[in-house]
């Protein structure tokens, strides 16, 4: 009966051991890391420049379109050449109601974000003005003659005229006298004698230069 004892003991851990409550394993949970959704592709706008039978036409550049399909850019500031001709602007493909010109902002509709499409704009001409010949032929009148030497007193006033080719040439005539002790002249051609003895009045346009001698007798 002394081994007994051991015995039960044995028994009764075993069946404690098996009673005995286990640890619940903690859960896990397993996270899936969600990539970030891809931006959206917006469509490329290519901006093509076309001489229209000049030259020198500007480099082609590109822009891309935002949320809602619209372009915006600045034109070119280039301007091409075209001989016998004046460049007038740019004409986007068909649409002839409408001028364009050199550096100007464009923000245009181009219908959806998505997709590439190319603007081509077109140089306009119109037919160049012709150059202003130079000043020719200049010449002092009085009176609708020409006046190459005149005689007048002293307090009196001579107006003479200047006449040149072309007469729309767009240039203004300066007077000027050689001696304003013995007559002065305004820029409309007015001389004055001021004391007896003789000078010389004279118009220039554009370089080119007319005379007149002007005496001026006393008394």
């Amino acid at each position: 009966m002394k081994r007994a004892i051991p015995l039960l003991a044995a028994v009764m851990l075993f069946v404690l051991a098996a009673c005995s409550p286990k640890p619940i394993p903690a859960p896990t949970s397993t996270l899936t890391a969600t990539p970030p959704s891809a931006p959206a592709q917006y469509g490329a706008v290519t901006i093509r420049y076309d001489a229209n039978g000049g030259s020198g036409a500007p480099a082609s550049q590109s822009v891309t379109k935002d949320s809602g399909g619209i372009a915006k850019y600045n034109l070119s500031t280039a301007i091409p050449v075209k001989d016998g001709y004046k460049f007038t602007g740019w004409q986007l493909e068909d649409d002839t109601a409408h001028d364009y010109h050199p550096g100007q902002y464009i923000a245009n509709d181009t219908g959806s974000a998505a997709g590439d499409i190319t603007l081509t704009y077109y140089a306009r001409w119109d037919t160049a003005d012709p150059p202003t010949p130079p000043v020719s032929n200049v010449a002092i009148q009085y009176n609708g003659k020409d006046m190459s030497d005149f005689t007048m007193a002293i307090g009196s006033t001579v107006q003479l005229r200047v006449i040149f080719f072309p007469i729309d040439a767009g240039v203004t005539p300066v007077w000027s006298i050689a001696d304003t002790s013995v007559a002065t002249v305004d820029q409309t051609g007015l001389v004055t004698g001021v004391s007896p003895g003789a000078t010389k009045a004279t118009v220039t346009i554009d370089g080119v230069s007319a005379d007149c001698i002007v005496r001026v007798k006393g008394g």
